[in-house]
């Protein structure tokens, strides 16, 4: 709260809008933290990134659907770079952070578009799992990431 009070206190008044705006930056940022470090192939950095969210109180659903989210609008900028537009042209066509379309389509030329699809799939089937009672809630997302690390490993 003290960084939200020192963000707004020229507008005098903190508005409901102004904190949920602020701490849905703040979740983003995290979820790229856990994004970079599985780019980097850091297990361990990857596993703290997740318990953090996870402590933070964020829902392990959530955070794999936030996950997915994210590589397939990665999926999508690779579709757009192929065509011939740059990072800037993709972020500004599609209303995006330039860092975020960087930061995706350095992932897929990282890893290439299959595996990012191969481990959308993984999270979606493991939610599936997880939904119809064939997996334990707690183990989900730590399921999802040691698949994740297996597709990019392989």
């Amino acid at each position: 709260l003290t960084q939200v009070v020192a963000l707004y206190q020229d507008k005098g008044k903190i508005r409901k809008a102004d904190l949920q705006a602020h701490f849905e930056q703040k979740k983003e940022a995290d979820i790229f933290r856990l994004l970079n470090a599985i780019r980097d192939g850091k297990k361990p950095e990857a596993f703290r990134e997740y318990s953090l969210l996870k402590k933070s109180g964020e829902h392990p659903i959530k955070i794999m659907i936030s996950l997915a989210k994210m590589l397939s609008s990665m999926v999508g900028y690779s579709y757009y770079a192929a065509e011939g537009y740059s990072a800037k042209d993709i972020a500004q066509e599609l209303k995006r952070s330039p860092y975020a379309v960087e930061s995706g389509l350095v992932f897929v030329r990282k890893f290439g578009r299959t595996k990012l699809i191969n481990i959308i799939d993984q999270i979606v089937e493991i939610d599936y799992k997880m939904k119809t009672g064939d997996l334990d809630e707690s183990l989900y997302a730590e399921l999802a990431l040691m698949r994740i690390f297996d597709i990019i490993e392989n």
